[in-house]
């Protein structure tokens, strides 16, 4: 397995591809705009639109393993007040993501509506990072 540390952010899509993936690969939603840091003290740092999540990170086998330790959204009128009273979670549950070179893949299905959907994470590695 190669060297994990560094930036990974989500894989921009162009406007024209991210229908056909959606379409393609039956997805129900592509997220972008994550910027996942990988430091070699086996921290982590993941920002996405909404929040900055922090803690310890592990492999097994294929898997990059986040242990979240802080989960804090990024705007501070929901950090005080909450979206709709509901605050972000912090989970005994590591965050998984499959390593596949130099990305990151993960699957996260929830039912919305009676509905079950699908949205996929894909990170891809823009810069190592030696911090």
């Amino acid at each position: 397995m190669e060297n994990l540390y560094g930036t990974y952010e989500s894989i921009r899509y162009s406007y024209l591809k991210r229908p056909f993936e959606t379409f393609a690969f039956r997805n129900d939603g592509l997220a972008v705009g994550s910027r996942l840091l990988v430091f070699k003290d086996s921290t982590f740092q993941l920002t996405t639109c909404s929040s900055i999540i922090e803690g310890n990170w592990s492999t097994v086998d294929d898997s990059l393993l986040l242990n979240i330790k802080t989960h804090v959204w990024r705007i501070d009128s929901l950090q005080e007040n909450g979206f709709n009273g509901r605050h972000p979670i912090v989970s005994d549950i590591p965050m998984g993501y499959k390593i596949t070179n130099s990305e990151l893949h993960r699957t996260l299905s929830y039912i919305d509506s009676g509905e079950t959907r699908t949205t996929h994470f894909n990170l891809i590695k823009t810069s190592p990072n030696n911090k």
